[in-house]
Parts: C-alpha cells; sequence; structure tokens
C-alpha cells in the first residue's frame, strides 16, 4: 500500500483487521520506490503530453506516482516468487466470498 504524501489520515487500522488473512507493507516513503529527480521529470513531460493535466501539477503527480509505485509493487512481488499481483485503485477492493473464508 502506497500512502500519498499529503494524506493526513494513515490506513493502518483498516488493514489491520486483514492481518491474519494476509500480508500488507506499506510504503510511506517514496523515495524507497521513485527517483525524485526522474519523478519530477516525469511529471512535467506528463503534463506537456496531456492536455486535461497540463495546468494540474497534483493530478500528473498523482499518475506518475502511481505507475511507479506499480512498477515497483509488481518487482518486489516477482522477487519473492509470487505468481500474481492485484493493483488496485482506492475505489475499488475485494470482497471476501463468507462461505469460504475458512479456505
Amino acid at each position: 500500500v502506497a500512502v500519498d504524501p499529503r494524506s493526513t489520515t494513515a490506513p493502518n487500522d483498516v488493514l489491520k483487521r486483514w492481518a491474519e488473512r494476509i500480508n500488507v507493507e506499506i510504503w510511506h516513503n517514496e523515495e524507497v520506490y521513485m527517483d525524485l529527480q526522474k519523478f519530477h521529470q516525469q511529471v512535467e513531460e506528463r503534463m506537456e503530453d496531456h492536455h486535461r493535466e497540463a495546468s494540474n501539477f497534483d493530478l500528473s503527480a498523482h499518475r506518475v506516482r502511481q505507475k511507479e509505485f506499480n512498477n515497483e509493487c509488481i518487482k518486489a512481488h516477482k522477487m519473492k516468487g509470487r505468481g500474481w499481483t492485484f493493483l488496485t485503485d482506492t475505489d475499488e477492493f475485494i470482497y471476501m466470498n463468507p462461505r469460504k473464508k475458512d479456505q
């Protein structure tokens, strides 16, 4: 889970509810998964390439940060030998089937 650097809250309490079922890593520090110089260059390029974002640095920064996080997340799981990875946005979720909760 990547925490937005501008966020005033943290997902820890919600994620603790699932600690027995899934292993969650929280990446607070974007410097761990991003070269910040490269990040600013990518944001500028994105603002030039996407007219809708031309005057919206925050939106372009979000899109670049999300892409970089997803790439590093996939690499981290691959290094751990994971067979698949589910990438989701904040408005998407997985519903655990209560009939299969013991499996």
